[in-house]
């Protein structure tokens, strides 16, 4: 960063730049337990679990619901003490 102040650069992209050359990913172990460097295998490990995460299917039981007596109401409103004005 002092480079790009001192050649007069924006320090807000010096500061980015470093960050994302800073945070780059060099290896990843795979699921067999091997370490590799390679970035097309590197990229094919992470679509692979990504997918394999996005893809799975929980079976969870259907919810059983009673059927629902029609003939007496779930709720009931007051009544009125007042006569109804018709």
């Amino acid at each position: 960063m002092a480079e790009a102040a001192e050649a007069g650069l924006s320090i807000r992209n010096a500061r980015r730049d470093f960050a994302n050359i800073k945070t780059k990913m060099t290896a990843l172990r795979r699921p067999d337990g091997t370490v590799t460097s390679s970035r097309r295998t590197m990229e094919k490990v992470i679509h692979d679990f990504y997918s394999d995460l996005f893809d799975s299917h929980v079976h969870l039981p259907h919810a059983i619901f009673r059927r629902m007596d029609t003939s007496s109401p779930l709720f009931s409103l007051p009544r009125s003490d007042t006569p109804s004005r018709r």
